[in-house]
């Protein structure tokens, strides 16, 4: 079954996801990073600018919009709605959630990140999360960010 860890207090999402997805490209894996359309427009122009010599190939797929066949040979997918991802394209193996309130089923991947920050509201969706997935069986792991 798959694991899902919570990082909490991440205060610059679009740098933690981009180094969570960085180091699951460079094992061979496959990425989704799933997140509301603001959150992926600024990940979709980090993963092109955050590192000069480090590009992380990537494409977008929108809820909106049928995504591209070239889409599918991406090591890593932003899109706001993974469960449309097209059957027959290969899934990926990491999930990337930067939006806690989405309701998305870890099931199809092989490890999960819920990316949370430090303010109240977000804490409390996460929360909601963590009782959801937990009830439904998964094992869910705490990572604070914070220093100690």
């Amino acid at each position: 079954m798959t694991t899902v860890a919570f990082h909490t207090d991440v205060t610059d999402k679009v740098r933690y996801t981009y180094r969570l997805a960085r180091k699951a490209v460079r094992r061979g894996l496959r990425v989704c990073i799933a997140g509301q359309e603001g959150d992926l427009d600024l990940l979709d122009q980090a993963l092109w600018t955050i590192e000069a010599h480090d590009f992380l190939p990537h494409g977008r797929m929108k809820s909106t919009v049928a995504p591209a066949a070239a889409l599918k040979r991406a090591p890593i997918w932003l899109t706001d709605a993974p469960q449309a991802w097209p059957a027959e394209w290969p899934q990926a193996q990491v999930l990337i959630q930067v939006d806690p309130d989405m309701d998305i089923d870890p099931a199809p991947f092989e490890r999960a990140f819920v990316l949370l920050g430090p303010d109240a509201q977000e804490k409390a969706a996460g929360r909601k999360r963590w009782r959801t997935l937990q009830g439904l069986g998964y094992a869910v792991q705490h990572l604070s960010t914070t220093p100690s």
